[in-house]
């Protein structure tokens, strides 16, 4: 399975013993706060993501029963642990993987120079230019986001912005932008529901409405399987401020 379906954010990974392989490309996220008591993580399977490009100093080597070498990270114990480089691939073994599993695991490890990777289920996809800045323009057609909470509409033909757009790009660039997203920056004019002032008759009043702003959207390169997030950042055209309804939480 595909390194982007590690959990980050939980104690323990599946069930069934599940083999990862590659990076976690969302694992710079924020964690919601850990309760009271926190549970140790119980890793049950073997995570396998690329290495260093350049040989690592102070591992220990390790002759598998295969003949096989391996290097172990620190801290050593008297044989292969759960933290291994093996010809520039990291390998975790979780440690509640049954010991019968991880001996399977090291058994089978080979190398064959210029073979063709194995192919991996349920990849996500990436965006190889994440990082770099899209080019600012403007929005053409009405958007409605967070179920109804938020709406983008087109600016006016007369819409001018008094701050650039590198104000929105720069605010939010790191550590937000992940490389399984493809990333919009539009001037619209935004409006949302949040926040909002109760009123003396009860209602609640938007403070936010029909504001020029610069608008950096988010959407997932592969919008299936869990991948990416959908994310909102939105910032005033005129002073740069960022305005409060907008967020950077999952969801469409």
């Amino acid at each position: 399975m595909g390194g982007n379906k590690t959990p980050l954010c939980t104690v323990s990974w599946p069930a069934m013993a599940t083999v990862f392989v590659g990076i976690q490309p969302e694992q710079g996220i924020s964690c919601p706060a850990p309760a009271t008591t926190v549970r140790p993580r119980q890793l049950n399977g073997i995570w396998l993501q690329p290495g260093p490009a350049v040989p690592s100093s102070g591992l220990t080597v390790h002759t598998l029963p295969t003949g096989q070498k391996v290097e172990e990270v620190p801290p050593v114990t008297d044989g292969p642990g759960t933290e291994l480089l093996f010809h520039q691939v990291w390998i975790e073994i979780g440690p509640a993987t049954l010991p019968s599993e991880a001996a399977s695991v090291l058994g089978s490890l080979n190398y064959h120079a210029g073979s063709p990777d194995s192919t991996v289920e349920d990849a996500c996809g990436l965006n190889s230019s994440y990082e770099v800045m899209p080019t600012p323009a403007r929005l053409d057609e009405p958007m409605i986001l967070d179920h109804g909470d938020t709406t983008l509409d087109p600016p006016l033909p007369t819409d001018k912005a008094s701050v650039p757009a590198t104000v929105a790009w720069n605010a939010s660039a790191h550590p937000t932008l992940l490389p399984t997203s493809t990333y919009r920056l539009f001037l619209a004019r935004y409006s949302s529901k949040f926040p909002a002032v109760q009123a003396s008759n009860g209602s609640m009043v938007p403070e936010e409405q029909n504001v020029l702003a610069w608008v950096l959207y988010a959407h997932p390169v592969t919008t299936s399987g869990g991948c990416g997030f959908w994310t909102l950042g939105v910032y005033d055209a005129h002073t740069g401020q960022s305005l409060g309804g907008a967020g950077w939480a999952p969801g469409p």
